[in-house]
């Protein structure tokens, strides 16, 4: 598949965890076989505009930096013309302010890996003040709009999950968190720590404590260096690697003159990629002195791979990593008192027991394969084959254009025949799963309602007399239209996936309704098969129109009754702000009055008769009007039925849509 990563970092210049994620997610969806384009920001005016990375494009979209306005949406204008060329079949966006310019063009199915709220990630790098509130408000903002335009939204952590809730409005179903990972080949032990040190230049004797952070006030850096004051009280010989770079470097080096550890703390500056490794596997501890936002913590598994134990503050995700470690590895708070207590029981625990310091750096070890990148990257690689563009089940066309996008709401339009397919498309397996399980237990108390009789009794009238006729009810529910049907003198028949629906249909009505998993249905045996609110919710409606037609004899009906996807589609783009978009009906597929005639002649049948349908109960309009309901009711009837007159039945506005088909002769053009 052709694949387009969206940031606003590049994965070619590492400067933290954003650039890490979205480097790894690159390269090996790549090395799976995928076509990747990552398409992001200029990390500098020295950046090539386009660099080959281990077989990824990355395209770097210039920013003039001395230009606030043109920096921040000069990236999301050009991206959005970029992609257009593109023509992604998934696109997987990592920070909002390019993948708003890409967002807004709509066409391929989006995941936003959401790392991080970007206003409150923009708060804590500045100082407080008018302008950087509403910078942070506006990318908020910015942030909200993606979300929206989002098929799925990726979190790391259930901490990142929890902050997503807080920070904008998303349909849970929507959130899957797939975690951060490691490499155990490159991230592993030490085979002899002491001749590593020595290679390193580091002291052999005495605790070594490293912390890799970028340089700004959410890392808590300078509680780190306080808390070293009370830990060389205690380890003379102790010693503290500080890795990263950023604005507090000046401040962070005062501050350990101020507090007399300046001798026992070293500032590395920035550690490229790949000399972290060692200095992981190198240190007795590594330290996550983290005051907020710690979204996901890569740095923090990677040091655990190496078999390094980590000692964190309980902030963010890190509880979620080291909880399960036990062993005092998660500290008390947030400061240098429980930074400096953590970190002393830690060392004298080992200096106690080193047989138990090995057991506990092993634990580490075995406990860090588990954040396997393969793994992840395999997990979001279903998810991207779950959106991919999938040929239509009726004309075969994998093009379709949006429809639709609204929170909980997302359709695409066929564009050969013009049905509406959800997006993602409908799971066959849950699905069916959940019509099978679930599905009775919020349908059946309300199946016997009167306005259902109603629907049923006129959907049987346009067929004629009986006459020991046979009819075929295809997911039958309660069985009350095989009830109805038998009353009028048809010899009905009934199937229904549901065990307790097929139960409801011999206690209620006295039906036998078939199983269709276990009870074959005979061949050519039914004048009539009716299909009433079943299409739209089939994981494959093709087969299941096809399905009917084996059923059926030749020359025999099709009866069909689908929600009316035009009239539904403009109703909930008009009315889900207002909080009544709930009242439409869409399902896995929608029908127009087009894309049904296509849909039918596409399996066989001729179109004979497609009308407007009777109103059935309206549950969701009552419970909302209570009681204008009534005159809401008779109104858009009305306003239907003109118009299906006026037009002598080519505008078709009712909330239904009924079809009398035909079966064609096989080989029937």
């Amino acid at each position: 598949m052709r694949l387009l990563l969206v940031a606003d970092v590049s994965p070619v210049v590492i400067l933290g965890g954003g650039e890490r994620v979205l480097r790894e997610h690159a390269l090996r969806l790549k090395k799976r076989g995928h076509e990747v384009t990552v398409l992001c920001r200029t990390p500098g005016p020295d950046a090539p505009d386009a660099v080959r990375l281990d077989g990824v494009e990355v395209l770097h979209l210039p920013a003039d930096r001395s230009r606030p306005w043109g920096w921040v949406f000069g990236a999301a204008r050009r991206g959005g013309r970029v992609a257009a060329h593109l023509a992604a079949d998934v696109t997987i966006a990592y920070q909002p302010i390019t993948a708003s310019g890409v967002a807004r063009g709509g066409g391929a199915p989006l995941i936003y890996v959401f790392l991080s709220s970007a206003g409150e990630e923009y708060r804590t790098r500045h100082p407080a003040g008018p302008v950087n509130r509403a910078a942070a408000a506006l990318l908020h903002r910015t942030e909200a709009a993606v979300l929206a335009r989002a098929d799925r939204v990726v979190v790391l952590s259930e901490f990142s999950r929890d902050q997503l809730a807080r920070c904008h409005t998303l349909d849970p179903a929507d959130v899957l968190r797939i975690p951060g990972g490691v490499d155990p080949a490159v991230f592993r032990p030490a085979e002899d720590r002491a001749a590593l040190r020595r290679r390193l230049d580091l002291p052999a004797d005495g605790p070594l404590l490293i912390t890799v952070r970028n340089l700004v006030p959410r890392m808590g850096l300078d509680d780190l260096i306080r808390a070293m004051a009370a830990v060389t009280a205690a380890f003379p010989e102790a010693m503290l690697l500080i890795g990263g770079d950023g604005p507090l470097r000046g401040d962070l080096g005062r501050l350990a003159e101020t507090v007399g550890v300046a001798a026992r703390t070293r500032f590395l500056g920035y550690v490229p990629e790949e000399h972290l490794p060692d200095l992981l596997r190198a240190a007795d501890l590594f330290v996550l002195p983290t005051r907020m936002l710690e979204g996901f913590g890569l740095v923090t598994v990677e040091a655990l791979a190496c078999g390094t134990p980590v000692v964190g503050t309980p902030v963010g995700a890190t509880p979620e990593l080291l909880g399960p470690l036990g062993a005092g590895l998660l500290l008390s708070g947030v400061g240098p008192a429980p930074l400096s207590e953590g970190i002393l029981a830690r060392l004298r625990a080992a200096a106690a027991d080193p047989a138990a310091a090995a057991a506990l750096r092993r634990a580490c070890r075995d406990y860090a394969l588990t954040y396997d990148w393969e793994r992840a990257v395999e997990a979001l690689e279903g998810l991207v084959r779950d959106l991919a563009p999938r040929p239509c089940p009726f004309c075969g066309t994998a093009a379709a254009r949006p429809v639709l996008q609204v929170p909980g709401r997302r359709y695409d339009a066929c564009a050969g025949c013009g049905t509406l397919r959800r997006r993602p498309a409908p799971d066959r397996e849950g699905l069916s799963r959940f019509y099978r399980d679930e599905y009775a237990a919020s349908f059946l108390a309300g199946s016997d309602h009167p306005r259902r009789r109603a629907m049923f009794a006129a959907l049987l009238k346009p067929l004629g007399p009986a006459r020991g006729r046979r009819l075929l009810d295809l997911g039958a529910g309660s069985g009350l239209f095989v009830r109805i049907a038998r009353e009028a003198g048809w010899e009905a028949d009934g199937t229904e996936l549901s065990t307790e629906s097929r139960a409801w249909a011999r206690t209620r009505h006295g039906i036998t309704l078939r199983d269709p998993g276990t009870d074959p249905l005979p061949v050519g045996a039914y004048d009539v098969v009716s299909l009433v609110n079943v299409l739209d919710q089939a994981p494959d409606p093709a087969a299941l129109l096809g399905a009917a037609r084996a059923a059926l004899r030749p020359g025999g009906r099709l009866l069909l009754r689908v929600p009316n996807a035009a009239l539904h589609a403009r109703w909930i783009r008009a009315t889900a702000r207002l909080g009544l978009g709930g009242l439409a009906v869409l399902h896995g597929y929608g029908f127009t009055p087009a894309s049904l005639r296509a849909a039918l002649l596409s399996q066989g049948f001729r179109v004979l008769a497609l009308r407007n349908a009777a109103v059935a109960e309206g549950a969701g309009v009552a419970a909302h009007f209570g009681p204008l309901a009534g005159f809401i009711r008779v109104g858009l009837v009305g306003l239907a039925g003109a118009a299906a007159w006026l037009s002598g039945g080519r505008l078709l506005w009712g909330a239904s849509l009924e079809a009398e088909a035909e079966k064609l002769p096989e080989g029937a053009p």
